[in-house]
C-alpha cells in the first residue's frame, strides 16, 4: 500500500495538474470570495442574465451592481466591498465552439487613470474571483496606473450558464483574447496569482502579440520532479475527486 507520504505528494501533485487542467466548475458554485467573510457558495445572478453592455451595468440600492447576489450585503471586509461596488460587466465575443453568442465578462479598472503607457491584466487564481486584487488594485490606482482585474471564465461573477458549452483552458484563452482585443485594445502586462498564472503562461504562449511582459506571482503550472510518475490510477482518481469536493473547497476559501 501506499505510504501517507506518498499519498500526500499524489494529492498535491494532482492539485497541480489540475491547476493547468483548469478545471471546469462543478455543480458547486465557484464564487469563492477568499476572505471576504462570505459563509457559503452562491451562484451569481451574472450565471442568469443575458450579456450586458459596458454601460449598462446598473446599482442596486446597497450601492452594488444588480448583477452581484445578495449575499454581497454580508461582506465585512472594506476593501471587498469598495471593489464589489465598481464591478463591472462587458460583452466579450467567444467562439461558437465555446458559446452561444458574447460572454458577460466582469471585471474591476482602476479609475481617473492613463491609458497611453502599459495597461495591466491581473488575473485571479483557482476557484476565486477578481475581488482577490482588493488591496492591489486601488495601490495602483493611486500610482496612476492604467489596470484591469477580470473574472476568468468560469469563476468569479463572469456569465455561466447553458449558453457557455465549455469551461476548458482553450475557452479561457478565447475569453481573455477577446477582452484583450475588444477592451484594453492592446497588449498588456499580464499579471497573473496561483492558476492565473498557469492561464497567463497559456495565453502567452499561444498569443505572444497580445502579451507585453509576463508577471508570475507563486504561478501554478510546474511540477518539480517526477510525483505523477508511478501513482496508480485509482490514486489520481481519488485525489481528483478529493479537490472537486464541496467541503475541501469551502475550506480552502
Amino acid at each position: 500500500a501506499p505510504s501517507m507520504r506518498s499519498l500526500l505528494c499524489a494529492i498535491c501533485a494532482l492539485m497541480a495538474a489540475s491547476y493547468v487542467a483548469a478545471f471546469a466548475p462543478s455543480s458547486v458554485s465557484g464564487l469563492a470570495l477568499r476572505s471576504a467573510n462570505l459563509a457559503r457558495h452562491t451562484s451569481p445572478r451574472s450565471s442568469r442574465i443575458p450579456a450586458v453592455g459596458l454601460a449598462q451595468t446598473k446599482c442596486s440600492a446597497t450601492g452594488f451592481p444588480d448583477f452581484l447576489p445578495l449575499e454581497m450585503n454580508e461582506v465585512e471586509d472594506p476593501a471587498c466591498i469598495a471593489m464589489a461596488k465598481k464591478l463591472q460587466m462587458a460583452d466579450v465575443t467567444m467562439p461558437a465552439e465555446f458559446a452561444s453568442g458574447n460572454i458577460a465578462t466582469c471585471f474591476a479598472r482602476t479609475e481617473g487613470t492613463s491609458d497611453n503607457d502599459s495597461s495591466l491584466l491581473l488575473l485571479h487564481g483557482f476557484d476565486s474571483s477578481c475581488l482577490e486584487w482588493r488591496r492591489l488594485l486601488p495601490e495602483l490606482e493611486k500610482s496612476g496606473q492604467d489596470a484591469w482585474a477580470v473574472d476568468v471564465l468560469g469563476w468569479g461573477f463572469t456569465q455561466r450558464d447553458e449558453a457557455v458549452h465549455t469551461f476548458s483552458p482553450e475557452a479561457k484563452r478565447a475569453q481573455l483574447k477577446s477582452f484583450i482585443l475588444e477592451h484594453i485594445k492592446k497588449p498588456v502586462v499580464l499579471v497573473g496569482a496561483s492558476l492565473g498564472g498557469t492561464i497567463a503562461i497559456d495565453l502567452a504562449l499561444n498569443h505572444p502579440e497580445l502579451v507585453e511582459k509576463l508577471v508570475l506571482v507563486d504561478a501554478q503550472g510546474y511540477i518539480d520532479g517526477a510525483a505523477m510518475t508511478g501513482q496508480p490510477l485509482f490514486l489520481q482518481r481519488v485525489g481528483v475527486q478529493v479537490l472537486k469536493s464541496k467541503p475541501l473547497r469551502m475550506f480552502a476559501n
